[in-house]
């Protein structure tokens, strides 16, 4: 079959495959997030759940697809420490709760010996970076998930209040396509439409034991796929509801570390309970103070997922003993909503998820699917250089990403 005709071939389902936002991910696609590689998880993004796409582009621009676990073994071998990194990377794959002295020294480890690897001239500098970055981040995913337990019995303890469903459920936020919503004719400004459309959202919550999770799609700075998995993957299990049979321009995903209950007095001295969120944010260094922007919006998109209005951030240190700092995130307070002046003119009270993270989710969609439905700039996006193909995902927001 010539390339033309498998292309044609792939329209169908390129056409009919929803883009899904990992909350984790949001303040990334928003460019809201000190880290993470801009272009690395916009291209992620594209070939999400494609990936004859992704096979077809590669093999037409002559491109080898390589897991990054696989890159990785492949990193280590020539670094000549394979037997130590071995053991880092095992420790990584433990489950008992995880001592960060412990973590931090094995991060310094990596660090030296792929500093010595590349003077050794075993490793590139670039490669040296891929070794460093490739472990530091197992180290910090495998603590934060070793010792997620451990904060939320602290919290418990602390607080008094019970946390329920940990991790077992998946929520999703379904937005519309905006040409089908009439509700926006008479919205004059970005935070009106947001506003208006609270209304036509849907959402699902969907039991973890009734998901089958897909491999997901990563794709690094050569193009390399990886098998890991981050709350952004999810798909729905026969006997439940398909997103694929809703109609949703994309979605919002992901699952919180638990919800508990609070008491709420009004102002006339009734006295009630309300749903709050509970995330937990492992730490392998200090508290942050203030609480990241980036892990604000995280909560934010949890607090929509579960239609409540704050939540508790528990951030966690445990080296000889565990320690917590809990702060109250709400969505009517700062930094989540401000008075300040942005570039709408309205004169509403501005939170952010009506005046910046709707309008900019939409418009990061409309760029996923604009590079998904263009083979030709598709192509070209994906075998620019990187500081060309940075000003090609400028050029396609209106933010800077």
């Amino acid at each position: 079959m010539a390339t033309g005709e498998e292309y044609a071939a792939l329209a169908p389902a390129i056409a009919s495959t929803k883009l899904r936002l990992s909350a984790s991910r949001v303040a990334n696609v928003v460019g809201l997030h000190e880290f993470g590689d801009a272009v690395e998880i916009f291209l992620e993004y594209v070939y999400q759940d494609l990936k004859p796409l992704l096979a077809l582009d590669a093999r037409v621009l002559g491109l080898q697809l390589v897991s990054k676990d696989d890159e990785l073994d492949d990193l280590m071998r020539r670094s000549g420490a394979t037997a130590a990194l071995a053991k880092i990377l095992g420790w990584a794959t433990e489950t008992s709760t995880a001592n960060i002295t412990t973590a931090n020294n094995l991060a310094a480890n990596v660090g030296a010996i792929a500093a010595r690897a590349q003077q050794a001239q075993k490793l590139s500098a670039i490669e040296a970076k891929a070794l460093r970055d490739g472990l530091h981040e197992k180290l910090r995913v495998n603590v934060g998930k070793r010792n997620e337990n451990i904060a939320l019995a602290t919290y418990e303890a602390r607080t008094g209040l019970t946390v329920s469903a940990s991790n077992d459920t998946y929520y999703y936020v379904l937005l519309p396509d905006l040409d089908q919503v009439s509700v926006l004719v008479d919205a004059d400004c970005a935070c009106a439409r947001a506003e208006a459309l609270e209304g036509c959202i849907e959402r699902l919550a969907i039991s973890k034991r009734k998901m089958q999770r897909p491999k997901a799609v990563d794709l690094n700075l050569n193009l390399n796929p990886t098998e890991a998995i981050d709350d952004n993957d999810d798909e729905i299990d026969d006997t439940d509801r398909d997103l694929s049979t809703k109609a949703h321009y994309f979605s919002l995903c992901g699952m919180v570390d638990g919800t508990t209950e609070v008491l709420h007095i009004d102002e006339n001295d009734e006295w009630s309970t309300e749903p709050i969120v509970v995330e937990v944010k492992n730490r392998m260094h200090r508290f942050r103070d203030p609480v990241p922007l980036y892990d604000c919006i995280q909560m934010a998109v949890y607090m929509k997922m579960l239609q409540v209005r704050q939540g508790d951030m528990v951030q966690c240190l445990h080296s000889d003993q565990t320690s917590i700092r809990v702060t109250r995130i709400q969505l009517d307070t700062y930094p989540l909503s401000s008075s300040a002046a942005t570039t709408c003119l309205c004169p509403r009270r501005r939170d952010l998820w009506s005046s910046v993270l709707v309008p900019r989710l939409y418009a990061y969609a409309d760029a996923v699917y604009k590079l998904r439905r263009n083979d030709l700039r598709r192509l070209a996006f994906l075998q620019a250089p990187r500081d060309v193909q940075m000003a090609l995902l400028k050029d396609l927001l209106p933010y800077d990403p």
